[in-house]
């Protein structure tokens, strides 16, 4: 199966006719609805054209779900497309608890109240009364006359999309809602657990376009270079998941001026405008150097076990891209907020590849009375040569494959021939040896 499945996610990365013709004749055959029909239907969403969804969907009605797999991997493969997988992986599991902890998931993750029309309210408690049979229909008119509010008209949107190209941002998401929910009305799974989990699909989606703007049309709507730059930055800082695709390469186009503006985001803003503020720093530090380290503290505080990697990820990209002004505050918290901090901040010390950084490194873990792994591992990565007497005289390493095996690389690294060396490299490589042996 893995080498089958390899083979379908190469193809999905080809756009020309024999590649999709390969993954449509797979999924036209196949019944399971698993991963290998979850990457087929990611390769060919990737290059989709207006008839793959109502194909797609169609063929998603016909596939038996696992009864070991807790959702539908062809369906999560639809709403990864805009970046809503997660969300409707919880949806399924609330609306299922509790029809009003779903409609409040939505507001969570969106944050903002959503707001419906009494019609479509109405509907969803009535269907939810009856395991939310015939409801996929109600989420598509609701659908349309939030389109129809907004003076979308996506009739013309979907005859561009046929005769040119793929749309982009708020017009492509719009679309796309609306194709895959008119797909799932008119081609409805007969399974009861399916069409439940359509309905999930159908309700994220449904809130992503409720809590949607047309982002691309207010900024060309922007009178002057001031409201322009303004209308960026408060794009930037919306609350919601999916917004302008560049506007995080047009706000790092703004230069280092705008650092302000996105420390004001690191301390108080939403969850998704947190990590776009981290992005845009990253590519600003490395664009301007030395020229973003007034956020240093700022990220600093996002490191901890309250954070998401979503957040935790990010942060440290920042780090580095600022470099080694951080080192110095960086290390000043080690040991003092939390394990999360540790973690992510020696990974972060450890490549930032300097005397200052091994040093402070050193000087911390010198301070314990243990040594953890993930700490050995980023001496080893920094490489630095006085790592091999710290490690060598302050620890028990014989016979330990972890310490033998950073000590055999930073020997490695820093030509080091001293008498330890032949059992450092026989235990990291009997170790090595045993991993591969056992790998699954």
């Amino acid at each position: 199966m893995l080498a089958l499945r390899s083979v379908l996610e190469a193809l999905g990365y080809y756009p020309d006719e024999a590649a999709r013709s390969a993954l449509w004749q797979f999924v036209e055959h196949y019944r399971e609805d698993d991963r290998l029909t979850y990457t087929a239907f990611e390769g060919l969403l990737r290059f989709a054209d207006p008839a793959t969804l109502p194909r797609l969907i169609q063929r998603y009605g016909h596939l038996r779900p696992r009864a070991e797999e807790a959702w539908q991997h062809a369906l999560i493969a639809l709403a990864q497309v805009v970046g809503i997988d997660h969300l409707t992986r919880d949806m399924m599991g609330a609306m299922l608890d509790d029809p009003e902890e779903a409609l409040w998931l939505l507001d969570e993750w969106f944050e903002q109240d959503i707001v419906y029309s009494e019609s479509f309210e109405e509907a969803f408690y009535e269907r939810a009364a009856e395991d939310y049979a015939g409801l996929l229909p109600h989420i598509l008119t609701e659908l349309e006359q939030v389109a129809a509010a907004q003076g979308d008209d996506l009739p013309a949107w979907l005859e561009a999309w046929r005769t040119t190209e793929r749309p982009n941002g708020y017009r492509w998401r719009m679309l796309y809602t609306h194709q895959v929910l008119a797909a799932l009305a008119k081609y409805p799974p007969s399974r009861q657990k399916q069409y439940q989990e359509a309905v999930a699909l159908g309700l994220v989606l449904l809130g992503q376009a409720r809590a949607d703007q047309n982002d691309e049309a207010i900024l060309q709507s922007a009178s002057n270079e001031l409201i322009r730059q303004a209308t960026l930055l408060n794009i930037l800082a919306s609350p919601r998941q999916n917004v302008m695709p560049d506007v995080i390469t047009q706000v790092a186009a703004l230069g280092p001026g705008v650092v302000p503006h996105l420390i004001d985001i690191l301390t108080s803003g939403p969850f998704w405008a947190v990590i776009r503020a981290l992005a845009v720093l990253t590519e600003i530090a490395r664009a301007h150097p030395g020229e973003a380290e007034a956020a240093i503290l700022p990220v600093l505080n996002l490191i901890n076990a309250d954070q998401s990697d979503y957040i935790l990820e990010p942060a440290v990209e920042a780090l580095l891209a600022i470099g080694p002004g951080v080192i110095a505050p960086a290390a000043a918290r080690l040991g003092l907020v939390d394990y999360v901090y540790d973690i992510y901040v020696s990974s972060a010390l450890s490549n930032i590849p300097t005397a200052a950084s091994a040093w402070a490194l050193l000087s911390y873990i010198g301070q314990k009375q243990s040594l953890e792994e993930y700490e050995a591992e980023a001496l080893s990565d920094l490489g630095h040569a006085e790592a091999i007497p710290f490690l060598r005289d302050n620890y028990d390493w014989s016979g330990d494959p972890i310490l033998c095996t950073v000590l055999y690389k930073l020997a490695l690294l820093n030509d080091y021939t001293g008498p330890e060396l032949a059992e450092w490299q026989t235990v990291a490589l009997d170790s090595y040896a045993d991993f591969v042996k056992h790998k699954p």
